[in-house]
């Protein structure tokens, strides 16, 4: 009898007075099975219970002289993740089910469990009984609620704080481009005024200079030519006046035109002829991406050629800047587009203007050269209407 299956010792009858008598039959079975922390319980096809072992008894509070004879999802208050009849198919159809069920114990707590059916079938392969084994998986499922719960506020506070550095960002840049504005027209109107003043000094002074100071007169008056044209190149660099009187086409244009004389670059430009006035955040975006993408040709890629291509398409407008140089290095550019990083602060700041208009922005970058790829989005109300 000690080799006999749970099956063998557990009566289809469901009365009290069979289970007692196989238990008085053969204990030892019946004591491995109390061992187990585990519950253990055994239904007839009804789910009425006959067997209950010590684990069960522990885990729900009802003794087995308790629960023999009653139905077990009425007296757990069994709630499936599923509808019960679906459960109910699954075990006859397969012979097993397995899945997290809740239920109440008798002080009323709530317990959660993976529980596992298994169908017994007789030798007909008519079914006669069942058995669940439970465990307790209360305290981890709490845990796992609670590490929900604070991922959950991490994560919100994360979003804070990156909403906030974002929004400092992007104000960072608002403030700098403006304090460029600010130094361009102080540049233009306080500095350049002085030393067009000083020219205009020295010029009339050429009639009473005599011979011999001549030369010295000429070398000044070069001197502050030269600063006018620095002073002048400085303040457009910083921000172009054209920026603002005639909008991003003209400026485009002018800034590539002094690039190709200042670094001997060829630039090929390709521009639509009836671009009109975009926003000014996006307007200045752009030309300050163009403007960086530009100076890393100028300075990293090696490359002798430039092409700059701007279009306007419906409610979005593309700049592409390509280089024919010698590309970025691989992990330069991995590590930039995957984590924002090794890509300086000029990537890193284009990257920033693109995304705060809600853009997208793209670097492709090979043995062939470099694209640098950007699409900005043009609110309904400011846009021009022009097609490309």
């Amino acid at each position: 009898m000690a080799n006999q299956s749970i099956g063998g010792l557990l009566s289809p009858d469901n009365g009290k007075s069979s289970f007692v008598r196989n238990f008085r039959q053969s204990p030892d079975p019946i004591e491995l099975l109390n061992l187990a922390s585990d519950a253990i319980i055994a239904c007839g096809t009804d789910r009425r219970i006959n067997f209950w072992n010590s684990g069960a008894a522990a885990m729900y509070g009802w003794s087995m002289q308790e629960v023999v004879g009653k139905n077990i999802h009425d007296l757990l208050k069994t709630t499936f993740p599923e509808s019960r009849e679906s459960v109910r198919h699954a075990l006859l159809e397969h012979g097993v089910w397995e899945g997290e069920l809740t239920h109440v114990s008798k002080n009323g707590a709530a317990i959660v469990v993976t529980s596992k059916h298994v169908l017994q079938k007789d030798d007909n392969g008519i079914p006669v009984r069942i058995l669940e084994i439970n465990r307790d998986i209360t305290k981890r499922k709490l845990m796992e609620e609670e590490l929900k719960r604070s991922q959950a506020e991490l994560e919100k506070i994360v979003d804070q704080r990156t909403a906030t550095l974002r929004y400092l960002s992007s104000h960072l840049m608002h403030v700098q481009d403006e304090e460029r504005r600010r130094i361009a027209r102080e540049l233009h109107d306080s500095l350049g005024q002085y030393l067009t003043a000083t020219k205009m000094q020295l010029d009339s002074l050429a009639s009473h200079v005599p011979p011999e100071g001549r030369e010295i007169l000429v070398a000044a008056q070069e001197c502050v030519e030269r600063s006018l044209s620095e002073t002048r190149t400085l303040s457009y660099l910083l921000h172009p006046p054209l920026l603002d009187e005639s909008g991003l086409g003209s400026t485009i244009r002018w800034y590539v035109d002094g690039l190709a004389q200042r670094s001997g670059i060829e630039a090929q430009l390709d521009l639509p002829s009836d671009l009109g006035r975009l926003p000014e955040s996006i307007e200045v975006a752009l030309f300050r991406i163009l403007q960086e993408s530009l100076t890393n040709v100028h300075r990293h890629s090696g490359s002798s050629r430039v092409h700059i291509g701007l279009t306007q398409e419906k409610r979005e407008v593309t700049l592409a800047v390509r280089d024919f140089g010698s590309g970025m290095p691989a992990g330069t550019l991995d590590a930039f587009l995957r984590h924002g990083s090794n890509g300086g602060v000029g990537l890193a700041g284009m990257k920033e203007r693109v995304k705060d208009l809600g853009g997208h922005f793209e670097i492709k970058s090979n043995q062939d050269g470099t694209v640098v790829l950007v699409s900005i989005p043009v609110p309904a109300e400011e846009h021009s209407g022009v097609a490309t």
